[in-house]
């Protein structure tokens, strides 16, 4: 078949000439070594480094708020103060006042050093400075204080050093008469009759908590904001006198002070005096005791004593001049503890570290920091008393 098409040759007359045949052998490889040179590979990209910081875990919960000197403050040691800073502060006041305490503890710590005073074991820049604080300026009755600034202690508080016995109680009122003087008798009288077995029960109800509870010593005096009374009868009183409210809106929860009425010395002095049912049983009571139930002006009263402080008589009284010679005493110290604080801030190079700060708590409080070494044109805030 293929003799149709082509001539019939011998064999070799179709083969490639031996230099053709070198040259298709060696053709490839001519051709990868061009090609190679025109299209080399682009090289990798390499993945640049990143240098991290070397921040340690705990240097990152725990930044710098402030540096000072040679030193830093912590925001721990920051929030440390603002724990014990009032509630009435604002937000950023409580922490600018909290940012420059902390800043004084680590001057006052190195302060220290240079009297060979060092901090304790455990012990944190804020405890070491009050611990050594404290030392050097007391706050017992041994200052040396004039009769003048004992006088004018006494006088700013006189209400707390003079005063008749005084009845601190917590009262459960069955109101019949909010309004005594438009009360018709019948009308009061058939109250009465209705409230009278409700608080007789809600007297026991009290009782009955009481007895589950500790029972602090007898005592027959003790200043309100000390009573022991307030930690848990208090919170045990209100509760069950919500639960009866809940029932009648006719009980209804009281809390005041009165004063005993014509006690010698103070005659024609003018104190709160109490219902006279009440009064007379809170006379012969004890701090704690629960009292009623008893008819009053306004209707049927079931009542906690949780303050009986008895009658001072000023400066004349060697008690009361005691413990306003510790007052004013504890006041002369603290102030001099405030004036050794500004002037160690007065001193120093103060850096605020205002992004962290920012990041702690927040942009508002970076207005309201006074000026640090960085604003030499603008005036020192000091930290106040």
């Amino acid at each position: 078949m293929w003799r149709i098409f082509l001539k019939e040759q011998p064999l070799s007359a179709h083969l490639p000439s031996r230099a053709l045949r070198v040259w298709a052998a060696l053709l490839p490889v001519v051709l990868a070594i061009v090609l190679g040179a025109c299209h080399r590979p682009e090289p990798v990209a390499q993945s640049p480094v990143i240098q991290k910081k070397s921040v340690t875990t705990a240097q990152a919960a725990d930044p710098v708020l402030v540096k000072v000197d040679l030193s830093e403050v912590l925001s721990s040691q920051v929030h440390e103060r603002l724990a014990q800073l009032p509630v009435s502060l604002t937000p950023a006041d409580a922490a600018v006042q909290a940012l420059l305490a902390a800043t004084a503890d680590v001057l006052i710590v190195r302060e220290m050093g240079v009297l060979k005073e060092q901090r304790r074991p455990g012990e944190t820049f804020g405890q070491a400075a009050d611990r050594f604080l404290t030392t050097v300026w007391k706050p017992d009755a041994t200052c040396n204080l004039d009769r003048q600034d004992l006088k004018w202690t006494y006088l700013r508080d006189l209400g707390k050093y003079k005063h008749p016995t005084s009845y601190a109680i917590w009262d459960a009122q069955g109101q019949c008469c909010p309004d005594v003087d438009d009360c018709p008798l019948l009308k009061a009288e058939q109250c009465r009759q209705e409230l009278r077995p409700v608080l007789t029960q809600m007297h026991a109800d009290i009782a009955l908590a009481f007895k589950a509870l500790s029972q602090p010593a007898d005592v027959t005096s003790v200043a309100f904001d000390q009573s022991p009374w307030r930690a848990l009868h208090v919170p045990t009183f209100e509760r069950i006198v919500s639960q009866y409210n809940q029932k009648d809106s006719r009980v209804q929860l009281r809390r005041y002070t009165f004063f005993a009425q014509g006690e010698p010395g103070f005659e024609k002095a003018r104190f709160r005096p109490g219902e006279p049912h009440m009064a007379e049983l809170a006379k012969r009571a004890k701090p704690g005791q629960l009292l009623g139930p008893v008819d009053t002006e306004w209707g049927i009263d079931v009542a906690l004593l949780v303050g009986l402080e008895p009658a001072m008589r000023g400066l004349a009284d060697a008690d009361v001049e005691a413990q306003v010679r510790e007052k004013a005493c504890g006041e002369l110290a603290q102030r001099s503890r405030n004036e050794y604080r500004e002037r160690l801030l007065a001193g120093a190079q103060i850096l605020w570290q205002r992004p962290a700060i920012e990041a702690d708590f927040g942009k508002l409080v970076l207005g309201k920091l006074p000026a640090d070494a960085s604003q030499r044109d603008l005036p020192y805030r000091p930290l106040k008393p």
